[in-house]
This record gives structure tokens, C-alpha cells and sequence, in this order.
């Protein structure tokens, strides 16, 4: 699983650099928090779970903000 949590935290980070609006934008950061702790901290199943529903809504808000589109 931490293959795949470096993975997607490499790709976020190459992204914050192309958009700048993402630069300081609290919502990205909370994402990269979340992706963070869960590779610093070896979480039971439902930490897990609640995190990346969290994440999930967080990139929905994302979405809305940015391209002004609900999913």
C-alpha cells in the first residue's frame, strides 16, 4: 500500500509546482497531510478508512472549487 501512497504523493507534489493556485491552498495541503500520516504511521484498518473518506471528499471539494463541477 505504501508503493501506491508515495506514488500518488510524488504525483501531487510535481503538481503543486504547475499550478500555483494549488501552492497554498489549504485543502491541497490537507490531502498531502493525510497521505503523509498514513506513510509515517502504521494505522488499523478503520484510521485508514476514515482518512481516505475524508481525502475523498476533500478532492470532491477540490473539484467544485476549481472547476466548478460536483462529482
Amino acid at each position: 500500500m505504501n508503493e501506491y501512497i508515495r506514488s500518488l504523493q510524488l504525483e501531487m507534489l510535481g503538481c503543486k509546482q504547475l499550478v500555483i493556485a494549488l501552492q497554498h491552498d489549504a485543502m491541497y495541503m490537507r490531502l498531502l497531510s493525510i497521505l503523509q500520516y498514513l506513510l509515517d504511521n502504521d494505522c488499523e484498518t478503520p484510521v485508514v478508512k476514515r482518512e481516505v473518506f475524508k481525502a475523498i471528499t476533500t478532492c470532491k471539494k477540490l473539484q467544485e472549487k476549481y472547476f466548478g463541477e460536483a462529482v
